[in-house]
């Protein structure tokens, strides 16, 4: 079965919900599901997009720590 074909399943099974709980409960699992990626699912989103670039900017915006340094600092 194509993604495609999936979705569509998967939204034809959704408009079958009628009762409200049935419906948060679905919402909550969908959230967790999405929260609980490391990696977004589309790298290209803008959001994710936008996110790796501030993370690179405060990184580049940072001094660095090399694996020597990082050593010493670990033995006291």
């Amino acid at each position: 079965m194509s993604v495609t074909e999936l979705k569509e399943q998967m939204h034809r099974q959704i408009d079958l919900l009628n009762d409200e709980n049935d419906i948060e409960d679905l919402s909550a699992t969908i959230d967790f599901f999405f929260n609980s990626r490391e990696i977004h699912f589309d790298s290209n989103h803008p959001d994710f997009v936008a996110q790796l670039e501030n993370s690179l900017e405060n990184a580049n915006k940072q001094p660095g720590i090399s694996t020597g340094e990082l050593r010493e600092k670990r033995r006291f």
